[in-house]
């Protein structure tokens, strides 16, 4: 007996120390594994119903909506990005040109005496002021600008996850099943758990990117809209700035077009700055209206940790922390209440 447990103590361990070995090895390609799975679940159905129009033909099926998921999201969302990082270079170039001629940019300004009066008997330096915001609006338009220049670079890392993700979903959306049931005689946690948890996961993927992106769009377009309206350049960048921001729950547009607003009532744009400020508040209702019913709703999941968790996800995981993170958080309050469900008895017993 005792020679069986040690037996099995060594097994565990290889098992444990391979299965950390394997993960470190797919390490750099997680990002693409991570999309193929979320692009599986939202799109299986889609890709059911066109298996059943091909009678039963999984290949073709697979080949098929993967044509349609290239050519109805991702190349068009390349394309956009593609503008805006040009865009976001125009800027840039149009900061640097001029050998840091700080004064030509703030002559411009409408009753930049009455402010520099006023600065000056608060005790600010103008010309330390001006040097100040010009550096830091020069600092963000680098960086941007450097982002806009590696988005548009095809670097080998980028090409194969770009076909790892394709490879996988096109085996997520042919074998999908048959890899999920494999999974679930693989995991020692029961069959009725591991569905609700493949569930619960399913679930909040399809609600956190069905419901973010279509709120992120309308919001983004809205103030975009908005923006080509009262005259500001640069809309489509401003547009993709805002449909990124609006996938952060509390954040979203308003936070370019209140203050865009307010710079327009300064510098003497009365109609442009009462549009933006109205419509700032408006797509902010918007937002509190239609992300419940289409995100908190859908995942069963309070708002406040919904928020919480797409902030920790951002944090750690970059732009694709805003799915991740709810995720984790879903699953977090699903084995919870699994547990307590299983101990329940025990629990009262306890106190």
């Amino acid at each position: 007996m005792k020679f069986l447990n040690i037996k099995d103590t060594f097994f565990f361990g290889i098992l444990f120390s391979i299965s950390i070995l394997f993960f470190w090895l797919i390490g750099n390609f997680m990002m693409p594994i991570f999309w193929a799975i979320v692009f599986g679940i939202v799109f299986y159905p889609f890709y059911n119903l066109i298996f059943n129009k091909l009678k039963e033909k999984s290949t073709i099926a697979s080949l098929l909506t993967i044509f349609i998921i290239l050519l109805v999201i991702l190349i068009p969302v390349y394309l956009v990005f593609g503008l805006a990082a040009k865009e976001i270079i125009t800027v840039y170039k149009g900061f640097t040109s001029n050998n840091g001629d700080i004064n030509q940019y703030f002559n411009s300004i409408p009753y930049q005496n009455e402010i520099e009066i006023f600065l000056t008997d608060k005790g600010f330096n103008i010309d330390e002021v001006k040097e100040t915001i010009f550096s830091g609006i020069q600092n963000i338009a680098s960086s941007l600008s450097e982002q806009a220049i590696s988005f548009g670079k095809y670097t080998f890392n980028t090409v194969i996850s770009f076909f790892i993700m394709l490879y996988l979903l096109f085996f997520i959306f042919k074998d999908g099943k048959k890899i999920l049931k494999r999974i679930s005689e693989i995991l020692p946690i029961g069959n009725n758990r591991e569905e609700r948890i493949f569930r619960k996961f399913t679930e909040i993927v399809r609600a956190i990117f069905k419901g973010t992106l279509i709120i992120a769009l309308m919001q983004g377009v809205l103030g975009g809209i908005l923006f080509y309206v009262t005259g500001v350049n640069t809309v489509l960048l401003w547009t993709m700035a805002m449909i990124i921001l609006a996938t952060i729950p509390a954040v979203g547009p308003t936070i370019i077009l209140f203050p865009a607003g307010i710079i327009f009532l300064l510098t003497g744009g009365i109609w442009q700055g009462i549009l933006l400020i109205i419509g700032a508040l408006i797509i902010s209702i918007l937002d509190n209206i239609l992300r419940p019913l289409l995100v908190g709703n859908a995942t069963h999941m309070h708002d406040i940790l919904i928020t919480i968790s797409m902030f920790g996800g951002l944090s750690l995981f970059g732009i694709t922390g805003f799915i991740i993170g709810p995720v984790i958080a879903g699953m977090f309050l699903t084995v919870w209440l699994m547990f307590e469900e299983k101990f329940k008895i025990e629990l009262k017993e306890q106190g």
